[in-house]
C-alpha cells in the first residue's frame, strides 16, 4: 500500500498538534512519497461583509509574509 503514495498534503494551523502531524507526514514521506506539501488557509483578521469586498493589497502582503515565515519554520 505505501508504494502507491505519491503526494502528501498536510494542512497546518501552526498549532502543536499540526506540527506533530507535519513530523509524522515527513516520516511517512521519506522513502514512500515523491512530494509533501503544506497547506495553510489564511483567515482575514477582521469581519468580512458583503459591503467590504476589497481587501487592501498591503493586508494580503502582510498575511502572506507572516505565513511564509511560519511555513519556513516547519
Amino acid at each position: 500500500m505505501l508504494e502507491s503514495i505519491r503526494n502528501i498534503i498536510v494542512p497546518t494551523d501552526f498549532s502543536e498538534l499540526s506540527e506533530a502531524a507535519v513530523r509524522s507526514a515527513a516520516r511517512l514521506a521519506r522513502g514512500h512519497a515523491e512530494s509533501m506539501d503544506l497547506l495553510h488557509v489564511v483567515r482575514l483578521p477582521f469581519v468580512h461583509t458583503s459591503y467590504d469586498l476589497n481587501v487592501p493589497q498591503a493586508v494580503w502582503d502582510g498575511l502572506r509574509d507572516e505565513v511564509r515565515v511560519q511555513m519556513d519554520g516547519l
